[in-house]
């Protein structure tokens, strides 16, 4: 049952005339073939449309394959790909940007530098990750004082006398 009624086909039409349970309307201004060969084209209309929207279908379910759900938090960093000129081709990866809320599930509202605010989809946004560059010498860390992201750093006096595991340990 499709909306309360039966379906109809042309077969069905046919059949109805013949054995008089619906008979066809005298006061039409179309032949029963013009009315089949009319019903025909709607019904392969109506199969390319199921047929498009099941395409779509297998269409969404390879992209899905692969996609991730991205979920950021209101404060969390990210950087964000915006256009670098007037060329709508060339586009960087900038930021640091900070979230300020989200609007639906893939949109985010991020203040970009001098405090512009953007709504951005989740597709435009990734994680910023923080690099810090150290160089190690002799097992120690070399940090620039500028750095803050460290914290409070002690200082261990150079000149404190270290007994090696090799050297002579004296008894008393």
């Amino acid at each position: 049952m499709v909306w309360a009624r039966n379906p109809t086909n042309p077969l069905k039409v046919i059949k109805d005339s013949w054995t008089g349970e619906n008979p066809l309307p005298t006061n039409t201004t179309k032949s029963v073939a013009e009315y089949l060969a009319e019903s025909q084209i709607n019904i392969e209309t109506v199969h390319e449309y199921a047929h498009a929207i099941k395409k779509q279908h297998e269409y969404v379910a390879q992209y899905n394959k692969t996609a991730t759900f991205k979920q950021m938090q209101i404060g969390q960093q990210m950087i964000v790909l915006l256009p670098d000129s007037t060329n709508k081709f060339l586009s960087r990866w900038q930021g640091p940007v900070t979230i300020v809320k989200f609007k639906a599930p893939h949109t985010y509202l991020v203040e970009l530098d001098g405090g512009q605010q953007r709504w951005l989809h989740a597709n435009k946004l990734r994680p910023y990750n923080v690099r810090v560059t150290t160089a190690l010498v002799n097992n120690c860390a070399i940090v620039n004082e500028a750095d803050e992201d460290f914290g409070t750093l002690t200082v261990v006096d150079a000149e404190t006398k270290c007994d090696l595991p090799s050297s002579r340990v004296k008894l008393e």
